[in-house]
């Protein structure tokens, strides 16, 4: 005869766990990442700027240059390079689509 299937390890008395938690654990996680993509790449961002500022900053620094003052003037040096690498790409893509509205296939 076939001895029914039971909820607990015959050896130990515990109960034996269904496969649902991991898998509804993980359509938790996927479920945040899903919601909070648009804060986690700005903070992923921001890290990884920080690692690119931060020998700028140690350089600085060892010119005996005042931290506060190292990180804003590196700030605002980063700030303006890259909304300047951002008005020339601006400027570069709107002279390509004025030529193209005028029949200019290059």
């Amino acid at each position: 005869m076939i001895a029914p299937k039971s909820n607990h390890d015959t050896s130990t008395g515990v109960p034996l766990r269904s496969g649902l938690g991991p898998l509804g654990a993980g359509a938790l996680i996927i479920a945040a990442l899903y919601v909070g993509r648009e804060v986690f790449v700005s903070v992923a961002l921001a890290i990884l700027l920080s690692f690119v500022l931060a020998p700028l900053v140690r350089l600085l620094r060892s010119v005996q240059v005042p931290r506060s003052i190292a990180v804003v003037s590196v700030v605002l040096v980063a700030f303006a390079s890259i909304s300047g690498l951002a008005a020339l790409m601006a400027s570069q893509v709107t002279e390509l689509a004025g030529g193209r509205c005028h029949g200019n296939p290059y």
